[in-house]
């Protein structure tokens, strides 16, 4: 440390090109300790010696050990050990979705460990934060490198699909739907007033999202589907299981499409990260953008302020709206006048007629059944959900 803090011994250090040993570059190490450099801060941890840490700070330093200074939250871990039962409570009611993803921002790392790529990956073809990020050189929003924002990101790895992808992703290869990321890296991550990509790297799956809580990519995008129709076409491409054995039966969600089910009946999570997908430019091209106003004006009165605010930029983003003012923090009274006023603007436009599939949701006017809405609202999930960031 001596060498670094005192000028002189630095200077006299560097007066030669012998390289720095003492100096850890990132891409110069293994894909695991590349990646615990970015992880000692985009993590969930309690600290191994906790006297320690408030008397000396974390001893941890680039190239070390992780393990040895910092207990990651590995949510199979925690949740199943029953001395933990404060963290395994924040595990299983917070941060985490019940599958064990992550699903507050800035804790990537998390999702990283979890993912098969990073798991299973060898030599040249093992994941990590720099197979896809630089901190030099990029946009300082993502810091993705330059050929990183598309599907180079996962071909560098898994070139066999590069020639037949619109066969592997069954949509238009120019399509949000044969971009990569959008199936395997949903935005299923909450932080900064929006969603994210989650960065456990998964497929597709009805079931897990029915045990977890975790929408799947599928029905955030094809907001007008339900979980039987997405389980169906699942089965028919990839082979993916239906029925008692996959923990799920088709014609068991009725005809309410799973977006108006979680975003009138979900826990706060899940009514957030599908009011982003309302306004995400992809999904309203897919599935339209003439019927999910009134949906997102009853969020306009939900009880956390960061679905209210993230409800009523996307409203803004649909017909009619664009110019729709609102105070996400104005007082109750305020707000549910407001929510009244959107309300009144969707019954009295000239209504396009929403999509067959929304059926179930709407009238033969085009306004929401109220009988149905009520309903789902009453099985909302009130658990209070907290996610640091």
């Amino acid at each position: 440390m001596q060498k670094h803090t005192n000028p002189l011994t630095r200077l006299q250090s560097r007066a030669d090109d012998t390289p720095d040993a003492t100096i850890i570059n990132p891409a110069k190490v293994s894909a695991q300790i590349s990646s615990e450099i970015c992880g000692q801060c985009h993590t969930e941890f309690d600290p191994v010696d906790e006297k320690q840490f408030y008397t000396h700070g974390l001893p941890y330093r680039a190239g070390g050990n992780l393990q040895a200074s910092h207990r990651i939250f590995r949510y199979a871990e925690i949740t199943r050990n029953e001395n933990d039962s404060e963290n395994a409570m924040f595990c299983r009611t917070h941060g985490f979705w019940d599958d064990g993803t992550i699903r507050s921002g800035g804790d990537e790392y998390l999702g990283l460990l979890e993912s098969p790529c990073y798991q299973r990956g060898t030599g040249t073809r093992q994941l990590s934060c720099l197979s896809c990020h630089q901190m030099h050189g990029s946009d300082p929003n993502d810091q993705l490198k330059e050929t990183m924002s598309g599907n180079e990101a996962c071909l560098q790895c898994h070139d066999q699909f590069r020639k037949r992808l619109e066969q592997h992703t069954h949509h238009p290869p120019s399509s949000a739907g044969s971009l990569c990321y959008n199936c395997h890296m949903p935005h299923t991550t909450y932080a900064l007033f929006t969603a994210m990509r989650s960065h456990r790297i998964v497929v597709p799956k009805v079931v897990v999202g029915k045990l977890s809580g975790r929408p799947n990519a599928c029905n955030l995008c094809h907001l007008d589907q339900t979980l039987d129709w997405t389980a169906k076409q699942l089965n028919r491409w990839y082979d993916t299981p239906i029925g008692k054995e996959a923990g799920h039966t088709v014609g068991h969600d009725d005809d309410i499409p799973a977006s108006v089910r979680w975003v009138l009946s979900g826990d706060a999570a899940q009514r957030l990260i599908v009011a982003w997908h309302m306004g995400w430019e992809p999904a309203l091209k897919v599935s339209g953008d003439r019927w999910q106003s009134p949906l997102l004006s009853e969020l306009l009165i939900d009880p956390y302020s960061v679905v209210r605010h993230v409800a009523h930029r996307s409203l803004r983003s649909h017909p009619d709206f664009k110019d729709f003012e609102y105070d996400f923090i104005a007082p109750p009274a305020q707000r549910r006048e407001t929510r009244d006023r959107a309300i009144a603007i969707w019954n009295g436009v000239v209504h396009r007629s929403p999509v067959q599939q929304l059926d179930a949701v709407f009238d033969v006017d085009g306004k929401l059944k109220l009988g149905v809405v009520k309903k789902l609202m009453e099985q909302r999930d009130e658990r209070e959900v907290f996610l640091p960031e």
